[in-house]
């Protein structure tokens, strides 16, 4: 489980690994208006807005200002069957109130001695180890195609197609999609927050930028992700808006 503030490394030795830091100056009488899903023209563009219509515009990438959403789907879908799936036909794997398990929820799952948990966490594990193997867009089609539509914590199910999803998948590359889901396995509550605001692709590549407006500074969370990310392969950016 992460500290609550994050000076060194995850392994407690090394310090924080750094992403490259960039700066878009957007003059003050650029008028500042997009438009909203309907199309309504409307003033007050965020400085994450600025920075995605700079990348996707200069840069050619596709993208969202997503932080954890995309993400968060993503996981529940990749670990679907293997977190809503009982191990035994007498037990159930949720109770009817729960949307995802208590011991996800809570961080026990990888040191509980129970036996229905232990069973869930090696499941968990050889599921880890079969997105490392580069399975992760055929589990993520399979699970899309069975259970669309139905609830589950963190899955939009209309934000993204799937085609959009599998690509997502396959970009990112097995090492930091295993990585990922990983974190989230060890600590849902620590790591469900703090990841980039901004996820971009394009056909082969993916990046991550973390916006930042002036006097605006990383927290402890976002430095934490972008060290994991940084050491998973993943390309990150910490993308400044000057006005």
């Amino acid at each position: 489980t992460p500290p609550h503030r994050w000076k060194i490394g995850i392994n407690g030795l090394e310090p924080l690994r750094e992403a490259p830091h960039v700066t878009i100056c957007k003059s003050n009488k650029e008028s500042l208006v997009h438009e909203d899903i309907a199309g309504k023209r409307k003033r007050g563009q965020s400085v994450e807005d600025i920075a995605l219509e700079h990348y996707c515009r200069k840069n050619k990438w596709k993208g969202q200002h997503s932080e954890n959403g995309i993400f968060l789907t993503i996981f529940v879908l990749l670990l679907w069957d293997t977190i809503f799936t009982s191990s035994s036909s007498n037990s159930p794997s949720l109770l009817p109130i729960q949307d995802l398990p208590l011991s996800l929820l809570n961080g026990s799952l990888m040191l509980t001695s129970n036996e229905r948990e232990s069973q869930r966490r090696r499941k968990i594990m050889k599921r880890v180890e079969e997105l490392r193997d580069g399975k992760g867009p055929d589990i993520l089609e399979m699970v899309w195609r069975d259970h669309y539509g139905t609830y589950a914590r963190g899955v939009n199910w209309s934000r993204n197609s799937m085609a959009e999803l599998k690509h997502i998948v396959y970009a990112l590359g097995p090492t930091v999609l295993a990585n990922i889901v990983s974190l989230f396995v060890q600590s849902y509550m620590s790591w469900s927050g703090g990841l980039p605001d901004l996820f971009l692709w394009n056909e082969e590549n993916v990046k991550f930028v973390e916006v930042k407006g002036p006097g605006d500074t990383l927290s402890d969370r976002q430095r934490a992700w972008i060290d994991q990310l940084v050491r998973s392969g993943a390309s990150v950016e910490v993308c400044h808006v000057k006005f």
